[in-house]
């Protein structure tokens, strides 16, 4: 596992790694609060207590049934029509499993597989401590059990290790349950024929009182003989069911929506419209498109956050489920979506970065993420991506592909980030580069043993973006005088400077993103893929050579390097300039011919060069369209075709960097 890591961090650590150290090489935030709580607190592991009597269980719901049937005559008043129970025989609908992968490889192969929703720790046991992941003390492999509910007659992966723990019976997965419905009360779907109503009413309290039986329910603390799944305050509950039998009374609010609103400290929002409001100190902004996750026993479901934060589930839930914030998000109109991941978690064999909020209410939720929880770079990563896609549809320029892979690097020292683009661009160059370290890594020297299963794994686990929190975590107050330790105004400018560069950074990143999607869509798959090769090889050359990503003027394949990184180091001072009030690069004034070019750096200097057409008149997604080509020639004859009355201009402002 160790060399999965190391490997990992080497090769995409080189990958077109762009040279922006300005994030500070501190990762350790030394103002985390050691105060553990569901929301602001570090990652944790999960700890689990006992094991719970499942009420989902064809074992206990059979017991259910057979105590409805003894007690039949108590149900009078509860239920339209009791003797429906007469007719349910109770069998497996689904089972509940688990998988055991022994390498990257079987493990790549479950979590791609889009039919599988796979947790880390089991599901029929008491959950102590909620957390981000499960360590198996039984397990002494690499990786760890992945449980699940599949349903009956599901057919496992071929060689993967393999359980079924217990059977099932899922009331919607029943044949006794009506799937055909209407808008009824309150917007309730019910079954629209009065058989169908009936059955679905006493599959409804078969579950109940399942989960009376097995200790699932909360006695009324006001009437020792009353069980219920109520919470305190408000209540969103749709309907209502009470049962009386056992000479005790189970009243359930039924259909229940989980909704709240997701937040997280900042120092700006962004709307729709790409209009920006700034703070000199830390607000609360609301965490757009991101997905929220709940899990109670075999049910699970999610909804995603609008641009105010708020979520509603489409799904009810009878019991409060565990609230997650899975870092998976997506844009209003569905069009863009990306995972975040931790690199350090899993290794190169990624899983979508979450944060577990615990056990809240299935009546309303909300929660503000601050800088002393682990998920405060991630939420904020998520609003710089979902705001870089607004700002690109309100100044023209193009979308990054529909999905994005990034990595969110933790612990590792250095700023640097990449845009490697693994996933959404066959890479036709680095691939030899690539094979070598990883046929180091995990063969010995002559050994013959093929390795394209466990190669295909490991580049399928490599990201699109690898970002480096830099000093994003740093405590505010290091960078002060130590009579400026205790001035909030001070640690608040620090902490906004910090968090701008990032989102700048991140910016820049997705301005590539953007320039290869931009080659793809007028060129082709084949030629961008060919486009986004050479620059990663030609950066990961530099690398290896020791002479830094972008090498200097006459350089292999130099004009590219200049292009694609000038144009990204141009649209980051300039977005960060518009959208932060924040002057990422340095440099004094948009209009100063010398601000780039004083810079020996092609990456930097070119970048003047869309300075001066911009402000000769050249609209950047017009110069956005123009870089399909890796020669400043190129990119030259291009912007003359859009703009021919500026022929003379623009050969001449291309002529001082070529």
């Amino acid at each position: 596992m160790k060399k999965i890591i190391y490997i990992f961090a080497l090769v995409v650590f080189t990958m077109a790694s762009c040279e922006k150290n300005e994030l500070d090489k501190n990762l350790q935030d030394s103002n985390t609060s050691t105060t553990v709580d569901n929301i602001n607190r570090q990652t944790q592991p999960i700890i689990i207590g006992k094991q719970l009597n499942n009420p989902f269980s064809v074992e206990n719901m059979q017991i259910a049934l057979d105590s409805l049937l003894a007690n039949s005559e108590s149900l009078n008043g509860s239920m339209r029509a009791p003797s429906t129970l007469n007719e349910f025989e109770i069998s497996a609908t689904d089972l509940y499993v688990r998988y055991l992968p022994k390498d990257s490889a079987e493990y790549r192969t479950l979590m791609n597989d889009t039919t599988l929703t796979l947790f880390d720790f089991p599901l029929d046991y008491e959950l102590k401590q909620v957390g981000e992941y499960y360590i198996d003390p039984t397990v002494t492999g690499q990786y760890t059990w992945l449980y699940t509910r599949v349903p009956v007659g599901y057919k496992p992966h071929a060689g993967v290790e393999y359980e079924v723990l217990e059977e099932l019976f899922i009331l919607e997965n029943s044949p006794y349950y009506s799937v055909e419905t209407e808008t009824g009360e309150n917007g309730i779907q019910k079954a629209k024929s009065v058989v169908g109503q009936n059955n679905n009413e006493a599959l409804r309290v078969l579950q109940s009182v399942s989960l009376y039986l097995t200790g699932n329910l909360k006695q009324d603390s006001k009437d020792k003989n009353t069980y219920t799944n109520n919470v305190s305050g408000m209540q969103k509950a749709r309907t209502y069911l009470t049962i009386k039998i056992f000479r005790k009374t189970i009243t359930l609010a039924t259909f229940y929506f989980p909704s709240g609103t997701l937040k997280v400290k900042g120092y700006h929002t962004m709307n729709e419209s790409g209009d920006v409001s700034t703070s000199s100190s830390e607000i609360e902004t609301p965490i757009k498109g991101i997905k929220m996750h709940f899990l109670t026993w075999f049910y699970w479901g999610h909804a995603f956050t609008d641009e105010n934060g708020y979520y509603q589930s489409d799904k009810s839930y009878l019991l409060d489920p565990i609230h997650t914030i899975y870092f998976t998000g997506r844009t209003k109109n569905q069009q863009n979506s990306w995972d975040l991941d931790r690199v350090w978690l899993w290794g190169s064999c990624l899983w979508v970065q979450k944060h577990c909020l615990g056990v809240q209410s299935k009546d309303n939720y909300d929660a503000t993420i601050d800088v002393a929880s682990d998920a405060w770079d991630a939420c904020v990563t998520n609003n710089a991506i979902y705001e870089y896609i607004t700002i690109c549809d309100k100044e023209g320029l193009t979308r990054p592909s529909s999905h994005l892979q990034f990595a969110l690097r933790d612990g590792f020292e250095g700023g640097s980030s990449s845009a490697p683009l693994f996933q959404v661009h066959t890479n036709t160059l680095t691939t030899s580069i690539l094979a070598s370290f990883f046929t180091s890594a995990f063969f010995t020297a002559g050994a013959t043993a093929p390795y394209t299963v466990a190669y295909m794994a490991f580049l399928n686990s490599l990201p699109d973006v690898l970002l480096s929190g830099g000093n994003l975590k740093k405590d505010p107050k290091t960078d002060l005088l130590e009579a400026d330790k205790t001035n909030q105004t001070k640690i608040d400018a620090n902490r906004k400077t910090y968090l701008n560069k990032y989102c700048s950074t991140l910016w820049h990143e997705l301005t590539h993103a953007s320039n290869f999607r931009r080659v793809q869509i007028d060129k082709g798959h084949w030629v961008a893929s060919d486009y986004w090769s050479h620059l990663v090889g030609t950066e990961v050359g530099h690398n290896i050579a020791g002479n830094g990503s972008y090498g200097v003027k006459g350089d292999n394949n130099w004009e590219q390097v200049a292009l694609v990184e000038g144009w990204a180091n141009y649209e980051e001072w300039i977005m960060s300039n518009k959208y932060l009030g924040y002057n990422s690069l340095g440099y004094d004034k948009y209009n100063n011919p010398y601000t780039f070019s004083n810079y020996s750096t092609i990456a930097i200097s070119s970048g003047d060069l869309f300075r001066i057409l911009a402000i000769n008149g050249c609209s950047h997604p017009n110069m956005e369209k123009c870089l399909t080509s890796r020669t400043l020639a190129g990119f030259r004859d291009n912007l003359i075709q859009i703009y021919p009355d500026k022929k003379e201009l623009i050969t001449e402002k291309v002529k001082i960097h070529e």
